[in-house]
């Protein structure tokens, strides 16, 4: 958890080109399917909901 939301901080004071955006964007995409295949516990909820949070405020 704390990783991920530092990761998104980074990401939130240093915004990259159109381009890394879009494989950051698209990688979470990937990491959310891939936690749901894998596992349903509450971190992985709360990663996908902070995700989807911050995106949808783009």
């Amino acid at each position: 958890m704390k990783i991920k939301v530092s990761s998104l901080n980074k990401f939130l004071l240093n915004p990259p080109s159109t381009q890394e955006f879009f494989f950051f964007y698209f990688n979470k995409i990937t990491c959310t399917i891939k936690w749901k295949k894998q596992l349903r516990n509450k971190v992985d909820i709360k990663n996908h909901v902070i995700h989807s949070l911050y995106f949808s405020h783009v």
